[in-house]
């Protein structure tokens, strides 16, 4: 699955703090499938809003982007 999420927490609302990376299709918690992204949402950093990838999973368990960084399969 490849999705556009911040690069980092604190993204300032700069384009050039946006990565594309490849994750599993796997819920990390309880490995059900993990949803499509459907839709752009916005990621606040505080002040700062950035347009970035979302999805829904059906077991509802949520992935927080700092979690999705650290999943990134190797390309």
């Amino acid at each position: 699955m490849r999705v556009t999420i911040p690069a980092c927490d604190q993204h300032a609302g700069h384009l050039n703090n946006l990565i594309t990376i490849e994750i599993k299709d796997l819920c990390p918690k309880c490995g059900a499938k993990r949803g499509i992204v459907q839709w752009k949402g916005l990621s606040f950093d505080g002040s700062r809003r950035l347009e970035v990838d979302c999805w829904r999973n059906e077991c509802d368990h949520v992935d927080k982007y700092s979690e999705v960084r650290q999943e990134k399969i190797n390309e």
